[in-house]
C-alpha cells in the first residue's frame, strides 16, 4: 500500500542529509509497518481539515455557512476514512499486485488482512457509503437552498 515507496523516501533523504549507510540495512526496508494509531489519528485530521479549506478556498461560493457545514461532513468521514486506511497497513496479509486490475477494489477484502484490521476495511466499506450520500444527498439538500 505505498509502504516501500515511504521507506525508500526516508533512506534517501537519510543518505542525501549525510546519514550513515548500515549494510544492515537492506533487510529492514522489507519489514511491514508497525501500526501506529497516533500517526493514522494525526494523517486523519490532516486530511480532514484539508477537504473543508482546499475547497472554500477555491471557491467562493462555498464559503456559506450550509456549504461550510457540507465540506465539514465530507473532511470528517475523509479523515476517518484515511485514519481506517493507514492502521489497515500494518496488517495486510495478501497484497494485490501492483499493477493489479481493480488494486483498490481488492484492498478493500477483509479476508486480505489479519483479525485486527478487518475490523478497519468494514469501516472503509461504510465510510465510502456514507461519504457518497454525504457528497451527493448532503450537497443537494445544503448547498441549494
Amino acid at each position: 500500500m505505498g509502504y516501500s515507496w515511504v521507506v525508500g523516501v526516508r533512506e534517501v533523504l537519510r543518505r542525501a542529509a549525510g546519514g550513515p549507510i548500515p549494510s544492515e540495512n537492506a533487510p529492514q526496508l522489507q519489514l511491514a509497518p508497525r501500526d501506529n494509531p497516533r500517526n493514522a489519528a494525526l494523517f486523519g485530521v490532516a486530511v480532514g481539515m484539508l477537504v473543508p479549506v482546499f475547497f472554500a478556498s477555491f471557491a467562493p461560493w462555498l464559503r456559506t455557512p450550509r456549504a461550510l457545514i457540507w465540506l465539514a461532513g465530507a473532511g470528517v468521514l475523509l479523515g476517518i476514512g484515511t485514519y481506517a486506511r493507514q492502521r489497515t497497513m500494518a496488517h495486510l496479509r495478501d497484497e494485490p499486485g501492483q499493477w493489479a486490475f481493480g488494486r483498490a477494489w481488492s484492498l478493500l477484502n477483509p479476508e486480505r488482512y489479519d483479525e485486527a484490521g478487518r475490523r478497519f476495511v468494514r469501516m472503509q466499506i461504510v465510510l465510502m457509503m456514507l461519504l457518497a450520500i454525504w457528497w451527493i444527498g448532503g450537497g443537494m439538500m445544503l448547498v441549494s437552498r
